[in-house]
């Protein structure tokens, strides 16, 4: 994911991703390295340092969970306190 400038709070990019999106699938790696991570109600939010003037673009690498893993699943990302992002991602063997 690309974060835009502008969206850093205190020299941080704060991304939330769902919870429910997560069960159904494994965070292997995430670049680069988030500073820590943290719960927010139903967000795992991953903090990363930024410059308020730049952007950022954020690898989260999945994968997905054995019980559930072949075909559309449904999540949502928000950036800080912003309103969630919702998205639809296909999974196949």
């Amino acid at each position: 994911m690309r974060v835009e400038p502008g969206l850093a709070a205190d020299g941080t990019f704060r991304i939330g991703v769902d919870q429910d999106f997560l069960l159904n699938n494994e965070v292997t790696a995430t670049t680069p390295e988030p500073d820590s991570v943290s719960v927010d109600g139903r967000y795992l939010v991953y903090e990363f340092p930024a410059e308020p003037s730049t952007g950022m673009a954020i690898r989260f690498d999945l994968r997905p969970s054995l019980d559930n893993w072949v075909g559309v699943q449904q999540g949502q990302v928000r950036v800080a306190a912003s309103s969630p992002v919702r998205f639809s991602q296909l999974v196949y063997p």
